[in-house]
């Protein structure tokens, strides 16, 4: 292991494939703390070398450092985010992902830390020597799954993950939520999950499913004060409407399917505010425990039934059903006991998650810009940051990103903080 100083610092590495592993100083999120230690390792020789910006053991490189490490060939890490935000490298491959390509779990690396070891998130007096035994026995394991996992790299829907969807999530991580404490709060998505529907917590909060029964949502608010608010959009049955999409069923563009599948349910022109929450929950209910017999006469869920039996035919015969949208493989051997209806609720959440990546990137790209910005992903809903200077034009153009397609619609809400929010869709027909 060489460390490297301001001296004898050659930072043009050699073309070859590398493993880097970024220490951080302590426990905090890593857009939110400082960078102790990078390691450096050549998969083909295994030198290392390890640059030092925080650590009590070397000298302290400049943080400008970092924007002049240059790493031609590939670059494997074990959290492509993780890296990013401390070291924004090109051509990045993220090995715990490549591992969940090809096993459909996280992996949980063999590792034997020491007792004072674990103390790295609290602190930064672990031994450099510490550090790097933990990133050597990591690169064994690392060696390991690139060796089943070639011709995962060459898939077009890993790329999609690796590339796309870890660099916009990095972006949103990083933008972090204001709180009424003049902090912030920084998530964090985690896309290795049994149906690739990312989860988000950090710190011990659920992101993802903050409270709306008490104030927990009420600290966060807009870090622009009297100059901005918190805008947030949601999806319109959401799921139903991506399933039309995939099965090209149309219907009248003019009101949800919640609106147009409830007529067949009740029989009726127009629906009571009863009968529409009553529509929902009978609509959710077929999509999740299986079509009833009562609503198999519905073309929309005649198609659905269709879809389901060819997904399944596939999956059982071929021993994988690919994505809709991006192709990537789900694999029989990897998910045991499955059944027809749970396979395509896996689908339907990989199908969601897919769409909501590529809209992301255009909404960011038209963000890039402006002051606004993308706070919070959940499922259905972007939470946003809105600064009053950007105008009502920037806010038209990111509803309209996310009704992009035939069918798509949004509800908006804005308010003072993430508690207190009042429908404003109608704002966006005057």
């Amino acid at each position: 292991m060489k460390i490297i100083d301001i001296e004898n610092s050659l930072l043009q590495f050699d073309n070859d494939d590398w493993l880097v592993t970024p220490i951080f100083t302590n426990e905090k999120h890593p857009a939110s703390t400082k960078l102790s230690l990078i390691f450096i390792t050549s998969l083909s020789t295994d030198e290392s070398s390890v640059l030092a910006f925080n650590h009590h053991e070397a000298r302290q490189l400049p943080s400008n450092l970092l924007e002049k490490i240059k790493l031609p060939g590939r670059v494997f890490t074990v959290d492509k985010k993780q890296l990013l935000h401390a070291l924004p490298l090109k051509n990045i491959f993220d090995v715990s992902l490549l591992y969940y390509f090809l096993t459909n779990r996280s992996p949980e690396f063999d590792i034997e830390e020491t007792s004072a070891h674990k103390l790295i998130r609290k602190n930064n007096l672990i031994p450099i020597g510490s550090h790097y035994k933990v990133h050597i026995e990591m690169l064994e394991q690392v060696k390991n799954v690139l060796s089943k996992t070639g011709e995962i790299l060459k898939d077009e829907s890993f790329e999609f993950f690796n590339e796309t969807a870890a660099k916009n999530m990095q972006q949103i991580e990083k933008t972090g939520l204001y709180n009424n404490t003049g902090q912030y709060e920084f998530t964090e998505y985690n896309f290795l999950t049994s149906a690739g529907r990312p989860s988000n917590r950090f710190g011990g909060v659920n992101y993802a499913a903050l409270n709306r029964d008490d104030d927990t949502r009420k600290r966060f608010i807009s870090r622009y004060g009297k100059d901005g608010c918190l805008l947030e959009f949601d999806y319109s049955a959401y799921h139903l409407t991506l399933i039309a999409e995939l099965i090209g069923y149309d219907f009248d563009k003019s009101e949800t399917l919640h609106d147009h599948l409830g007529r067949y349910y009740f029989q009726t022109d127009k629906l009571t505010e009863e009968q529409y929450k009553r529509s929902k929950e009978i609509s959710f209910k077929q999509l999740y425990g299986g079509i009833s017999k009562e609503y198999k006469h519905i073309d929309y869920f005649k198609m659905v039934s269709q879809l389901i039996k060819k997904t399944w035919v596939k999956f059982d015969k071929q021993g994988f059903v690919e994505s809709f949208l991006t192709g990537k493989k789900l694999y029989k051997k990897n998910l045991p006991n499955m059944k027809p209806q749970k396979l395509f609720n896996y689908l339907l959440q990989l199908s969601e998650t897919e769409r909501n990546v590529a809209v992301i990137s255009k909404i960011l790209d038209r963000l890039e810009n402006e002051k606004t910005k993308l706070i919070l992903y959940t499922y259905d809903s972007f939470l946003f940051d809105f600064n009053f200077e950007d105008g009502k034009e920037v806010a038209r153009d990111i509803k309209s990103i996310l009704e992009s397609g035939d069918n798509f619609k949004v509800t908006a809400k804005s308010g003072p903080n993430y508690a207190n929010m009042y429908d404003i869709t109608n704002k966006f027909d005057e």
